[in-house]
Parts: C-alpha cells; structure tokens; sequence
C-alpha cells in the first residue's frame, strides 16, 4: 500500500474531531493503543493473526492529500490550524505486533501502537476494520482445515466476499490460516497463492450427461482435473463411476465441514481505557482498541 492508494481518509469521523480537540487544547502526550480480542467464540480454542502487514502498510504510509484537506474544510468543522497539521501528518510513533499466522488468545495483544497521543488514536478505525476480518478469515479457515485433515482445503470464496477488496484479503487470510490454493487468480498473481479449482454446475449442464462432461473436461485437462459432482444429487459419500470401455475408474465424493460456533456477534470496536502500565511506557495510559468476534467467513 502506498499514500497514492488515498486510504488515509478510510477513518471514522470522530477520529478526526478527536484529533481536533486534542489539537486544540494542546494535548500531544505519548499513549498506547492495544489491539485484542476480548473472548473466544464458544470451543475455539485460539484466533490466527492476520492482516498484520496491511496494517502497518495503512500506518506508515498515512498521508492526507490536498484534495482530503478540501472536503474536510467543505464540511466545516475543522480550523485552519487544524488542517494545515493534518497536512504535514504522518505516524511517528512505534509498532510491536504478532506475526501474520500466530495463533493469539483472549487478551493478548496482536498488535501495540505507541506514538503522539492524535496520531496513535487516528490509526484505530482502519485498524480494526484491516485485521478483524483478516483474522477473522484465517481462524475460520484453519479450523476447516484441521477439521478436514489429511484432506487439502482450497479458498473458493471470491463470489461470496463482500467486494473485491473482501476477496483479495479473504484469499490472503485463507491461505494464512492453512488453505492449500485459492481459486482466486488475481490472489494468485498477487500474492504469490497456488491458484486451484474445478469446473461449474453451468459446465455439466452444457453436456447431455454428467458423464459426458467429465469426459470433455479430462480430455482437455487429462492430467490435472478435478470434477465437480453435480449439485441435483447428494455429494456425501457418492460414488461416480465413469465406464470406458472395459474398466470402470470410482471416483469417491467427500464434504469437509467446520464445527460451527453457537455464538454469532457483530464486530464492534469497543474502547476501554485502562490505567494498567506496558512494559515500554510504565507512566503511561494505556487504551486498547478491542474486537468481538463473529464467525462470518467463508474460506472452504
């Protein structure tokens, strides 16, 4: 990510006027911000980190261009001073984080911010909305995975993510949490993902038979395919038989599935300061941005 991206404004309203209070009465002191996960949903025994590099990507590379400095002063809310300093913001403080893949547990930081109080602060919204999701995807997707073992499990959810942006880090966090490829090509070219996949319901209904389209798919993929048993018939368990000539090849059918978690929470980004010291700033406040899990995700 770099400030051209114009991501710099991807931010709630009420961290600016914040800022602008801070600005105004002068309060430019040194805080700390932690990221964290309050509880785990029930029998999840861990979160997987990700989204960790976009983060610090968003952080390092904040910049407001003159075209944000213009609608913000159309709006009318914000001096002149106050603008001229958001001109000439960029983060100054310091980043500790978990690595992308970490297993993380109720209360631990996966990410620390220390720097000038408005600049530490601002960062929070874009935060949250980077690796919540991120981890989000990636514990769900490992827990697929282990559910599915030895079988391999491959991310086809670009058509259900919620815009591309959505699929991009969906493939990224899939495959963070375990996922062998993703069906997402320009995830693949990306990221540097295997890119994996099958055939569509659309491409059997092309052929008179399901048979027949297996048939017409091997021969132009006779050494790589993957067939898609139909969606009119029960996959659990069945077994295809392709007949051709005198043998006969039986193709078994498997599902993996994940438990599902009897809990289902929006994300929220619940504040709770706290006087409790860190071992870098012993004097200081230290204020943690929080996330409350949801088990929305579909890397399977």
């Amino acid at each position: 990510m770099s400030s051209s991206d114009g991501k710099t404004m991807l931010t709630d309203l009420y961290q600016l006027t914040m800022g602008a209070a801070y600005f105004d009465n002068g309060k430019n002191d040194t805080a700390t911000f932690e990221l964290f996960i309050r509880k785990l949903p029930e029998k999840w025994g861990y979160f997987v980190a990700a989204g960790i590099e976009d983060a610090i990507d968003y952080a390092t590379n904040i910049k407001f261009e003159d075209s944000d400095i213009q609608y913000l002063r159309e709006q009318r809310l914000f001096s002149e001073d106050y603008l001229s300093h958001l001109k000439d913001l960029h983060f100054e403080g310091d980043i500790y984080a978990v690595k992308e893949g970490t297993p993380v547990f109720p209360n631990e930081p996966l990410l620390r911010v220390t720097g000038p109080r408005d600049q530490a602060q601002f960062l929070e919204s874009a935060l949250l909305n980077i690796i919540n999701s991120q981890t989000l995807i990636a514990s769900k997707a490992s827990r697929v995975v282990n559910a599915a073992a030895p079988a391999k499990v491959v991310d086809f959810g670009l058509r259900r993510a919620q815009g591309e942006d959505a699929a991009m880090t969906g493939a990224r966090a899939a495959y963070i949490g375990g996922c062998v490829a993703t069906s997402n090509v320009k995830a693949g070219k990306e990221y540097g993902i295997p890119i994996s996949g099958t055939h569509a319901h659309s491409f059997v209904m092309s052929f008179d038979t399901e048979l027949d389209a297996f048939r017409a798919y091997t021969k132009t993929f006779p050494d790589n395919a993957t067939l898609l048993i139909d969606y009119r018939y029960d996959a659990v368990g069945r077994r295809t038989e392709m007949s051709d000539g005198g043998g006969t090849t039986t193709a078994p059918a498997t599902r993996a599935s994940s438990p599902k978690s009897s809990k289902r929470k929006a994300i929220s980004s619940v504040q709770c300061a706290s006087t409790a010291a860190t071992s870098q700033t012993s004097a200081r406040k230290c204020v943690r941005y929080s996330m409350t899990p949801t088990c929305h995700m579909c890397a399977s």
